[in-house]
């Protein structure tokens, strides 16, 4: 989804994608995509994080041109605007799971379990 997973941000990317396959799978295609989403989610607020973090830091520290408060407060709303789209997309993969893994299907914990066991 990233296009290239090589940096920084493809590496959160993947190992969120792996946490949320342990804990959420196996996928259907719908569904891993879906995850891909809010995969992509969560790189989006690991960035504002380092983001916010480099602006506070130029603002206490700067020797230059330094960002004003209101931009660095700025960062922090769109950080939790990050953080809020993250939560929402996690809840909603947790009610499609559910729907998939529910008692509807009784092998669901089957699969999951070879699923699992396939992918060590």
């Amino acid at each position: 989804m990233l296009g290239n997973h090589g940096g920084a941000a493809g590496k959160w990317y993947d190992s969120h994608y792996r946490a949320l396959r342990q804990r959420f799978g196996p996928f259907d295609e719908i569904t891993r995509q879906y995850v891909g989403g809010v995969a992509v989610l969560w790189v989006q607020f690991r960035e504002v994080m380092v983001a916010v973090k480099v602006a506070q830091e130029a603002r206490a520290n700067g020797k230059e041109r330094r960002p004003s408060a209101s931009a660095v407060e700025r960062l922090r709303r769109r950080q939790g605007l990050a953080w809020g789209s993250y939560d929402q997309a996690v809840r909603r993969l947790e009610e499609l799971s559910a729907k998939s893994n529910g008692s509807g299907d009784p092998l669901a914990n089957v699969r999951r379990a070879v699923e699992e066991a396939n992918s060590r």
